[in-house]
C-alpha cells in the first residue's frame, strides 16, 4: 500500500510539476517554482490528494542529497577557499541575526517561552542551497564568484546551526551543560574533515588503478559514484554534520576523475527526472493553512524578519568584499530560503516537544513562503545584474 501511494504520489507529482514548469518557462521564471507550488497545489494546503509520509520524504531526501553532489561537482575549490572570508562572514551574521531578531520580537511582542524562543531563533537561522543552485545553475551562474561566496556561506550556516541546535538540545534535555559531549562531537567533525582532505589528495592515485584495471561490469563507475555519494552523506550525519555536506564533498572530488564526465551525466538525468522534483514538491507537501489566519500578524512578523535577517548581511557583507551592489543582492537573497534544512530542525522541535503543535504550524508556513520568495527575488535580481 505504501508503494501505490509513493507511485501515484510521483505520478501526480511530475505531471504537474512538468505543465507549471512550462509555464514558468514561457514567462522566463525558474523553473524550481513550478516545482515548489505543485507541492503546495498537490498538499494538504490546497486540493489535499497527497499527504506526505515517510516514504516520500525518504525518496524525496535523496534528491537533495543528489543536488548537492551536482552542486560540489560545479564547485571550484580554488575559488571556494578564495572568497572563504566573505563566505563565513556572510554565515556567522546570518546565523547571529536571527537568533537575536526573533529573540527580541518573541520576547515584545509575542508570549512565546524561553526554549520556544531559542528555538525559534535557531531554525531560522538555517539557510537551505538547494533552491539558490537551481536558480544559479538555470541562469549559468553556479560557477561565478557570487555563487562560490552563496555556496560557502551557506555550507558554513548548516555547520554552524546544527552545532548550535546540539548545544541547546543536549542543555535542554540535560539541564546543563556537557563540554565532554561537546569535544567527542568536535573531534569526530575534525576527523570527518581531515578525512575527505586526504581521500581528495589520494584520489587521483586511486583513480589512475582504476583505469589499470579492465572492469567491464556494467555501470561500475555509477555505482562507484553513488556508492561514494552516499557513503560520504552517511559519515557526515554519524558525526552530526547533515549529509548533504557529505555529498557536496563527494562532487568536488569526484569531478576531477577520468570517468566523471559519463557518470555525471547518467546521474544528473536521473536526479532531475525523479529525485529532485520530487525533493522540492515534498517542501510543498509540508505545508498546511489551519489556523493560519489566527496567527497572521506572527507568521508576517516572523516571515520579514526571516528575509531581512538573511538577505542584509549576505548583501552587506557581500558588497564590504567587492561584489557589485547587484551580485551582492543576489548573495542576500539566496541565502534567505529555509527549506529542507529548517523543516528538519521543527520536526525535531516537535518530537522533543520543544515547540507547540501550533508554532509547529507557523513555522513551517514561514519556512516555506521565504522557500518560495526566494526564486523570485533571485530571478529579479540576476535580471537586474544582467
Amino acid at each position: 500500500m505504501m508503494i501505490m501511494h509513493l507511485i501515484l504520489s510521483l505520478f501526480l507529482i511530475l505531471i504537474v510539476s512538468t505543465l507549471l514548469k512550462a509555464g514558468f518557462q514561457k514567462v522566463n521564471l525558474p523553473l524550481v517554482i513550478g516545482e515548489l507550488l505543485t507541492g503546495i497545489l498537490l498538499g494538504p494546503a490546497l486540493l489535499g490528494w497527497i499527504h506526505t509520509d515517510e516514504s516520500i520524504s525518504t525518496v524525496s531526501e535523496v534528491g537533495v542529497v543528489l543536488l548537492l553532489f551536482i552542486a560540489g561537482s560545479h564547485s571550484d575549490l580554488k575559488t571556494l577557499k578564495s572568497v572563504f572570508k566573505s563566505s563565513l562572514t556572510v554565515a556567522v551574521l546570518g546565523v547571529i541575526a536571527p537568533i537575536i531578531l526573533i529573540a527580541t520580537a518573541s520576547i515584545t511582542i509575542f508570549a512565546v517561552g524561553f526554549n520556544e524562543n531559542i528555538f525559534l531563533g535557531i531554525v531560522l537561522a538555517a539557510t537551505s542551497i538547494s533552491i539558490a543552485l537551481e536558480v544559479l545553475k538555470e541562469s549559468g551562474l553556479l560557477q561565478s564568484k557570487m555563487g562560490n561566496v552563496l555556496i560557502g556561506a551557506a555550507i558554513v550556516d548548516d555547520f554552524l546551526t546544527l552545532f548550535i541546535l546540539s548545544l541547546f538540545i543536549n542543555f535542554n534535555s540535560t539541564g546543563s551543560f556537557d563540554p565532554l559531549a561537546l569535544g567527542q562531537t568536535l573531534i569526530l567533525q575534525v576527523i570527518f574533515f581531515g578525512f575527505v582532505f586526504v581521500f581528495k589528495k589520494c584520489f587521483p592515485f586511486f583513480d589512475k588503478f582504476l583505469q589499470t584495471k579492465s572492469i567491464s561490469l556494467p555501470y561500475f563507475y555509477e555505482l562507484f559514484s553513488l556508492v561514494m555519494i552516499f557513503g560520504l552523506s552517511i559519515l557526515a550525519e554519524k558525526v552530526g554534520l547533515s549529509g548533504i555536506m557529505g555529498a557536496f564533498f563527494a562532487g568536488i572530488i569526484l569531478k576531477d576523475a577520468t570517468f566523471f564526465n559519463q557518470v555525471s551525466e547518467k546521474i544528473s538525468a536521473t536526479a532531475y527526472l525523479i529525485f529532485i522534483p520530487l525533493f522540492f514538491a515534498s517542501i510543498g507537501l509540508n505545508m498546511t493553512l489551519d489556523g493560519a489566519l489566527d496567527n497572521l500578524p506572527l507568521i508576517l512578523i516572523f516571515t520579514l524578519i526571516a528575509i531581512l535577517s538573511k538577505f542584509l548581511p549576505g548583501k552587506l557583507v557581500s558588497q564590504y568584499f567587492g561584489l557589485p551592489k547587484n551580485q551582492a543582492n543576489i548573495v542576500g537573497s539566496g541565502m534567505i530560503a529555509r527549506g529542507e534544512v529548517a523543516l528538519i530542525l521543527v520536526q525535531t522541535g516537535l518530537t522533543k516537544s520543544i515547540i507547540s503543535h501550533d508554532l509547529y504550524v507557523q513555522l513551517i508556513i514561514v519556512v516555506i513562503l521565504t522557500t518560495v520568495l526566494t526564486p523570485f527575488m533571485l530571478n529579479y535580481y540576476i535580471k537586474k545584474a544582467g
